[in-house]
């Protein structure tokens, strides 16, 4: 949870690894706020991704994974992070 004007909130974490496939891009990280956790927001976040993505059992990212599996070299982990501000 994280608060910004006294309004609690998300924040969405994106990291970006691909040491573990010899790929010499770099790492990143990204963060995206919203106002509730909410699955829209992972799936217009990564509405133009195409890879691999990780994240926990919540039932709101049924969206983004269906009964799909997506394979490729770059690993994508995402997890809603916690904090109070």
């Amino acid at each position: 949870m994280f608060s910004t004007l006294g309004e609690a909130g998300r924040v969405w974490v994106y990291v970006f690894d691909s040491s573990g496939y010899q790929d010499p891009t770099p790492g990143a990280i990204a963060y995206y706020y919203s106002p509730d956790r909410k699955g829209v927001h992972p799936a217009d976040h990564l509405a133009n991704f195409s890879g691999v993505t990780h994240a926990d059992g919540y039932g709101g990212y049924k969206k983004l994974y269906g009964n799909q599996i997506v394979e490729g070299p770059r690993a994508w982990r995402m997890c809603a992070a916690s904090s109070t501000m």
